[in-house]
């Protein structure tokens, strides 16, 4: 959220918020409380814009246009946000399960977990992608066994 309003940081008597500067960018993080009410945690992410007016986001980028003082364009960069990860090729060969992960970012950990009831997950593999795939193999279940799998950023 943009704050464009200029606020009171001193908390004398100028309109706007008390004891805040304002004119900042904040993340709100709502939580809800029963079927009305919503809590918010608020934090100061940028500061020191002069009348923001609008804001786009543009994957892990927010461009932020000031209404006054220079007019400026502010282009703020988060870290990557968490990957969607694409499973392809599940084979069942020479008694060994395989697949491979796509599309991973680098240089973000993943987890493969493994169940057997959907309920409780053990980590069979941690690791940090090096690149784009990831290919997995581990011997099959024994038995008639079944096994899930799922793919988790901590």
């Amino acid at each position: 959220m943009l704050s464009f309003t200029p606020g009171d940081p001193n908390g004398t008597s100028l309109a706007g918020p008390f004891f805040d500067a304002s004119q900042d960018l904040v993340g709100l993080e709502l939580t809800k409380l029963g079927n009305t009410n919503y809590q918010a945690r608020v934090t100061q992410l940028v500061t020191g814009f002069a009348t923001p007016i609008d804001a786009e986001i543009i994957g892990n980028r927010i461009y932020a246009i000031e209404y006054s003082g220079n007019q400026g364009l502010w282009e703020i960069t988060f870290p990557p946000t968490r990957s969607t990860v694409t499973l392809s090729s599940p084979t069942f060969q020479n008694n060994s399960f395989r697949f491979t992960l796509n599309e991973l970012i680098v240089g973000l950990n993943y987890q493969i977990q493994r169940s057997t009831d959907l309920r409780n997950w053990t980590v069979v593999r941690d690791f940090i992608a090096t690149n784009s795939q990831f290919e997995f193999s581990e011997p099959a279940a024994p038995g008639n066994s079944y096994r899930f799998y799922r793919v988790f950023q901590p």
